[in-house]
Order: C-alpha cells, then sequence, then structure tokens
C-alpha cells in the first residue's frame, strides 16, 4: 500500500512540474524588442520616426544599435533634445521610449550685405523644417544697389528611409543685369529629380544618388541683334543628368568625408542652337583634431562649343568670398577653395533650437578661360576669415577677405547647411 501511494505521489509531482509555468531559464535569454513609443511630438508622424530606426518591434533588443538609431534621429536636425529609455516588460521583453523636443516649424532670416559696385543688398529667407517628418525650404529675396527680384525654392530632403527626393526653384528678376548692361530680364523655373542609389549604411551621412534637372529661362535685352530670335528675347532650355555622392558631415563622420558631383548637361537656345555642357565638383575634409577641420573644394564647368556672348558670365557680378570675377567671362572655369575650419563644439539652446559656433581661416582661387584663344584666361585669388553659426535652419556668416588688388570685401551670407 505504502509503494502504491509512493508511486501515486511521485506521479503528481511529475504532472506539477509540466504544468507548471515555463522556468526562469527562459528570461535570460536574448530580450526583443515589444514596442517603440515616441513621445514629446506633435506634427511629425510616428511611423516615418519607426521607419528611421533600425530597432523594430520583434528585434533582438541591443544598447549598441539603439545608439545607432539615436544618432540616425539626430541626423534628421528635426530635435533639439532626443532622449531613449528601456523599459523591462513582465513578458521578458524590453520596450524602448524616446523623448523628443521638437525644433522651431518656422524661421524668417532676414539679411543684408555689401557688394562693392552695387551697394547694399537685401533680402529675406524663410525656411519651414518640420512638416511631418519632411524637410522643406523656401527661400524669398530682395535686392537693391540697382538689382531688383526675388527668388523661391522648396525641395523634399531625402533622409535615410527615403529613395526619391525633388527640389524646386522660380526666379523673376527684372532688373539690369550688374555687368552685362544689354542684359534686362531673366525668368527662371527648374526642377530636378534625384533617387537615391543603394543602400545606406545605418547610423552614417552617406548620401549617394543620380537624376534629372531641367529648367527654362527667359532672357530679355534691352538691344537689338544680341538675341537670336527677332523679338528681344532667348528661351533657354537646360537639361542634365547628375550623379552625387556625399559623405561630408563632420558630426557622424568625424576623421574625413568627400563629395564628388558629375553633371553633363545640354543647352538648347530658341530650339535652333545646342551646347553640351560638363560640370564636376569634389570636395573633401580631414578632421585634424576635436575643433579643427580642414576642408577643401574644387569645381569646374567646361562648354563643348562656344556661348554666345552675352552668356559668358558665370558669377552675375557677385563676390565669391575672396575672388571677384564677375566681370571676366569665358567658356570655362575652374574655382577652387582651401579652409581651415574652427568648431569649438560648443551648443546652446534657444526657443527649442541649437546654436554652435563655427570660423574658418580661407584662401580661394578661380580660373576664367575662354573657348580656343577668343577669350584670355583670368586668375583670381584671395583670403580672409568667415565667422557664422550653425543653426538647424540656415547658418548666418560674415565674411572678410582681401582680392588680388589688395581690395577688403566684407559681406553677410546665409547658408541652409555647412556640412563640412
Amino acid at each position: 500500500m505504502k509503494m502504491r501511494h509512493r508511486k501515486i505521489i511521485k506521479c503528481a509531482l511529475i504532472t506539477l512540474l509540466l504544468c507548471s509555468p515555463s522556468s526562469p531559464k527562459s528570461q535570460t535569454g536574448p530580450r526583443r524588442v515589444s514596442a517603440l513609443v515616441f513621445r514629446g511630438i506633435e506634427n511629425i508622424n510616428r511611423e516615418f520616426l519607426a521607419e528611421e530606426t533600425s530597432l523594430r518591434k520583434g528585434d533582438i533588443y541591443s544598447p549598441s544599435r539603439m545608439k545607432e538609431d539615436l544618432r540616425r534621429l539626430e541626423n534628421l536636425k528635426l530635435f533639439s533634445s532626443i532622449k531613449a529609455d528601456t523599459v523591462n516588460m513582465g513578458t521578458g521583453g524590453v520596450k524602448i521610449v524616446y523623448t523628443l523636443e521638437e525644433t522651431l516649424h518656422w524661421i524668417l532670416a532676414p539679411f543684408i550685405f555689401k557688394d562693392d559696385n552695387y551697394g547694399f543688398i537685401y533680402g529675406v529667407q524663410f525656411a519651414h523644417a518640420n512638416l511631418f517628418g519632411k524637410k522643406y525650404t523656401t527661400y524669398c529675396a530682395g535686392n537693391g544697389g540697382g538689382l531688383e527680384g526675388g527668388q523661391i525654392n522648396f525641395g523634399r530632403e531625402m533622409t535615410n528611409s527615403r529613395r526619391y527626393g525633388f527640389e524646386m526653384a522660380a526666379e523673376r528678376d527684372e532688373s539690369e543685369h550688374p555687368v552685362l548692361d544689354y542684359w534686362r530680364q531673366n525668368h527662371i523655373l527648374a526642377l530636378s529629380f534625384r533617387r537615391r542609389i543603394g543602400a545606406v549604411r545605418r547610423g552614417y551621412s552617406i548620401q549617394q544618388y543620380a537624376g534629372l534637372s531641367t529648367s527654362l529661362e527667359v532672357k530679355k535685352f534691352k538691344l537689338d541683334g544680341i538675341s537670336i530670335a527677332s523679338d528681344r528675347s532667348d528661351v533657354v532650355i537646360k537639361t542634365g543628368i547628375f550623379y552625387q555622392y556625399d559623405d561630408t558631415d563632420i558630426r557622424y563622420n568625424p576623421t574625413r568625408g568627400r563629395r564628388i558631383g558629375l553633371t553633363l548637361g545640354y543647352w538648347n537656345i530658341n530650339g535652333t542652337r545646342g551646347i553640351e555642357s560638363l560640370f564636376t565638383s569634389l570636395s573633401m575634409y580631414k578632421s585634424l583634431s576635436t575643433n579643427l577641420v580642414l576642408a577643401g573644394n574644387l569645381s569646374s564647368e567646361i562648354y563643348a562649343d562656344p556661348l554666345p556672348v552675352y552668356y559668358r558670365n558665370f558669377m552675375g557680378g557677385y563676390n565669391f568670398r575672396g575672388c571677384y570675377y564677375g566681370d571676366h567671362a569665358g567658356d570655362s572655369y575652374i574655382t577652387s577653395s582651401f579652409e581651415l575650419r574652427l568648431l569649438p563644439r560648443w551648443k546652446f539652446n534657444f526657443l527649442k533650437s541649437f546654436f554652435e559656433p563655427a570660423a574658418a581661416i580661407f584662401a580661394d582661387a578661380a580660373i576664367v578661360g575662354g573657348h580656343d584663344d577668343f577669350y584670355e584666361r583670368t586668375v583670381h585669388y584671395g583670403y580672409g576669415i568667415s565667422i557664422g553659426i550653425l543653426t538647424p535652419y540656415v547658418s548666418p556668416f560674415f565674411h572678410l577677405a582681401i582680392n588680388e588688388n589688395e581690395e577688403l570685401i566684407d559681406y553677410f551670407s546665409l547658408q541652409n547647411n555647412w556640412k563640412f
């Protein structure tokens, strides 16, 4: 009888063990992400933010991957503050909670700078940097000192999760050209589409894409015999295909970076004249220390056929920092610049936006050439210093330069992004 009772007790114990919950050993295995939570946002689509992160619901949790996702969210330039916390769930999973503080949605930035020949140039920059995770920028400018007109630009920025982007520009200039006194008006409408090439490495700033650009220009002249057409106006359609590789963001690629651009273009003037062009650009930087960056740029544009004499002006009479060559013309040009940039890496927050000071000592050079021997090649150079503030929207910079004629040039500029 005792043996029978022992068998019954043994069977009961075995049954109890088999029916009991899983042993704690399963709790010590790999934990999985059970949920993603984004707090503190109002105008940005949460699904868009989830696309920017590599850790998704059901993935195995990894602290290094979460740190990578923080870097990717910072790269969007949509937030002034980003924090990440984890919450252990009773089921053994991990909930990731991102606490975000959005930057301002709108910014209005007036500017004014002095041109040596044409007085003061003034205008305003208007930017919208938070529209459901898509970054749009518009720019409107009014000019003084003999220049009148305006320009509007807007586009869709390509982030790591998007494969397509576009930019559009509309410009109307009803002033006389600052250098070519027979150039009366200029109207332009430009549009470009681009598609990302290849996969984006998570946590980095690499952008690689190709695209198509086209623009429509209407030029009016006040003198007879200049326009190809008989009504003192030309209609120019410019079409091009381009490729760009960009890994020049010192925040996310701090050691060294490069940007390569190549554009093949074709002009058609009034449907009767065609001109082929090639534009190349190369930018590189190398960090010498945490706060010092040596940067360089090289660009050139070459035309296969001679340009009409009234198109032989590349810079429109404005200063290229230390260089002034707007009154020179040619069928080709090459420009270069070298900078030693100082980045204190000191940020301060104001109105939910971060600001960071920056400065650069620079030297610029330019060579403007003609087709065959039609125009004598000219060399221009200059050097100086730039001081400014980096922001998530537009970055204002003050430039002080000396050109090859030992003339002092000072002016103010706005840049959408100073990446390297």
